[in-house]
């Protein structure tokens, strides 16, 4: 009775947190009313892309049930770096100048070095270090030339490539 009560009351905290990392996501999401619902979309984008590699025999040993399940949950971190960008330039109509180009980009470090400071107390959950690596890296290509590192083909970390795939499939789904 006693096992079950803790399992309980563990399940009760991991769902708060969770819970509380979706409203954190939800918030930096609602400064931009463009997105509608982009990180309940790309998350479960996410999730399916996920499920499907899982099949394939490259990725045995990568991809698991525990995989699938924390990418779900880590999918929403991706842009809450663009809480610290200006409405100027997070909400501005049109195309970006190079200089706000840059300073919209920074919001893959920002996110990013949030996260690192809860992975600073639990630096083995694999949660937040997947998160970590999908809100810094998401923006970064195969061939090198995306951002913030310009990383290169398997050096980006695979959530965070699960992550570009989604979050390109519903930009260019939506009308924004």
């Amino acid at each position: 009775h006693l096992e079950d009560m803790v399992k309980e009351k563990v399940q009760e905290v991991s769902d708060s947190q969770l819970a509380t990392i979706n409203a954190m996501s939800k918030l930096a999401e609602s400064r931009d009313d463009d997105t509608g619902q982009h990180i309940e979309r790309t998350r479960t984008f996410c999730k399916l892309l996920a499920e499907k590699l899982r099949d394939n025999t490259r990725f045995n040993g990568s991809i698991d049930e525990i995989y699938v399940e924390n990418i779900y949950h880590a999918a929403p971190l991706h842009d809450i770096g663009k809480v610290g960008i200006s409405d100027n330039i997070l909400l501005k109509p049109g195309k970006h100048t190079p200089e706000e180009f840059e300073i919209m980009k920074t919001h893959t470090l920002i996110g990013s070095n949030t996260l690192q400071t809860v992975q600073s107390k639990y630096p083995r959950n694999i949660f937040i270090n997947m998160g970590i690596a999908i809100a810094r890296s998401h923006h970064e290509m195969w061939d090198g030339t995306g951002y913030p590192d310009r990383m290169v083909g398997e050096d980006i970390p695979l959530s965070a490539r699960i992550m570009a795939v989604a979050d390109v499939y519903d930009a260019l789904r939506s009308i924004r």
